[in-house]
């Protein structure tokens, strides 16, 4: 009965249900196993698919062959991130890892849908050849054009530490792309990772200046104020973007100037004059900046 259940219910719910049910049962071993085999090929629902990817995995240790097969099979072809995460895991843990590095290499560039994509990423990076690994992740950086996946193979290839020059080219280059979701990224990934580089703190002055997205603005201006205010030339751009028509950029450069500038003789006339501005947001943050600096008094206050 809970075979047929798993195979042939119209409720996911109830066919998952008979999936848990089955799992474990030693006497149903056999019977169990070609029916998670099946249900993997023909399973519409993910959900129910991800829980049989699961229970394959727990069928004994070592794997059978045909399960085997089967796991790798959804490595290749299933259109879901989760049971491509599940499988090529459950693979890499029991050993079988012939074909897996080519095939999770062959979806992170390949695939149509970024999910996928970016589980590949994922998982190659957890599992696969450092060399080969590399070379993908590099690739992945200078084409693939999700966000997520984007951020996925920078923090990947970061946390590996080898290929910091290789990067850093990459994304430079890629700071020409047309996706403002993209430079944002890369302004972040530049800003935080490689900012005690001199051409990579002019280029997100640049983008501050020159980028038409406003999301590409203030992404490297976030970088610019949290990690390089105490570089050579940013202080200046900070006093500039104060009056940014862009109140995010101008909240950003004001916190900075105020954490890192306090004692500054600029900084106070600058937090005076935009405390006696009309606008009360601006204002209202001004002094409460102007306030915070050492020795102000009732006079600083317009």
């Amino acid at each position: 009965m809970l075979l047929e259940r798993a195979r042939q219910d119209p409720t996911a719910g109830v066919r998952l249900a008979a999936v848990d049910l089955l799992t474990g049962r030693p006497l149903l071993g056999p019977a169990t196993r070609d029916l998670l085999i099946g249900r993997a090929a023909e399973e519409r629902d993910p959900i129910v698919r991800l829980r049989v990817t699961r229970s394959l995995a727990r069928l004994g240790d070592p794997l059978d062959p045909a399960v085997v097969e089967c796991l790798a099979e959804q490595v290749r072809r299933d259109p879901d991130p989760n049971v491509l995460r599940a499988a090529a895991q459950a693979l890499a843990r029991h050993g079988g890892t012939d074909g897996l590095v080519e095939t999770l290499s062959r979806r992170a560039r390949r695939d149509s849908y970024a999910g996928i994509r970016l589980a590949a990423v994922e998982t190659l990076s957890a599992y696969g050849d450092p060399g080969v690994v590399t070379d993908v992740l590099l690739e992945c950086i200078e084409s693939d054009t999700d966000p997520a996946a984007f951020d996925a193979a920078v923090c990947c290839l970061i946390a590996r530490g080898e290929t910091a020059m290789a990067v850093t080219l990459r994304l430079m280059r890629r700071l020409a792309d047309r996706d403002p979701a993209i430079r944002a990224r890369i302004a972040a990934a530049l800003g935080e990772h490689f900012g005690n580089d001199p051409e990579v703190r002019l280029l997100l002055v640049g983008l501050v200046r020159d980028d038409p997205a406003l999301e590409v603005r203030r992404c490297a201006a976030a970088q610019l104020a949290a990690n390089l205010a105490d570089r050579t030339g940013v202080r200046e751009l900070l006093m500039r973007l104060v009056d940014d028509e862009d109140w995010e950029i101008r909240r950003t450069a004001l916190l900075a100037l105020a954490r890192h500038y306090g004692e500054d003789t600029r900084t106070r006339p600058l937090l005076v004059r935009l405390a006696g501005q009309p606008d009360p947001t601006v204002r209202g943050l001004a002094g409460q900046l102007l306030a915070t600096l050492p020795n102000t008094s009732p006079d600083d206050f317009p």
